[in-house]
């Protein structure tokens, strides 16, 4: 059967919003494309492709892509949350397993002749699920070092230039509005001569 997906070419393109990449992508409203760059979703809309491009450019701080970031980071962290929880529940599965063979190993005077395959066999089950656990352990835990990576990771370079700070003041005419409130006026002093 011949595949009736249309060529690449022919597909119209639009530009992922995030990365700048040209992506193909079969026309359907309100879906979700993958960028094959940066592997974001992001969505195909009516109107044109340079005039979504252009408002994503110039509102960097729109509410919505905003709440996106914060629902992002989120999820991040609930999955660094498992993935920790996940870590140190092995460490403890490893522990508890050691103590069990370690006390299976000191009541080994008191194995029957024929229980001592059984018990043999039930500390190599023990020592192998001890090693699977330890595998878990690190695996859990690179896992959650590289979503604490993302988690803290900022999306905004740094900066070229060093930050313009002359038109900032440095809080002085804020002391000269209070000397200027307490400094009596003209008027109100006494040894100035009365007003007519």
């Amino acid at each position: 059967m011949a595949d009736d997906r249309p060529d690449d070419s022919t597909l119209p393109h639009v530009t992922c919003p995030y990365c700048g990449q040209e992506v193909a992508v079969e026309w359907c409203m309100g879906q979700m494309p993958r960028c094959p760059a940066c592997g974001e979703a992001f969505v195909v809309n009516d109107e044109t492709d340079d005039a979504v491009d252009k408002a994503v450019k110039d509102a960097e701080l729109s509410s919505l892509r905003i709440m996106q970031l914060a629902r992002q980071r989120r999820g991040l962290i609930r999955t660094r949350s498992y993935m920790l929880v996940l870590t140190i529940a092995s460490l403890v599965m490893a522990i508890q397993l050691v103590i069990s063979m370690l006390r299976l190993w000191v009541n080994r005077d008191s194995w029957l002749p024929d229980a001592r395959t059984r018990s043999m066999a039930f500390m190599a089950l023990i020592a192998a699920w001890f090693v699977i656990s330890l595998i878990l352990v690190r695996w859990f835990g690179r896992k959650a070092a590289e979503l604490k990576k993302q988690v803290f990771h900022s999306d905004l370079s740094e900066p070229t230039t060093p930050p313009d700070y002359s038109a900032l003041s440095d809080g002085s005419q804020h002391v000269r509005a209070l000397e200027q409130m307490t400094r009596p006026r003209p008027e109100d002093r006494k040894d100035a001569p009365p007003q007519t």
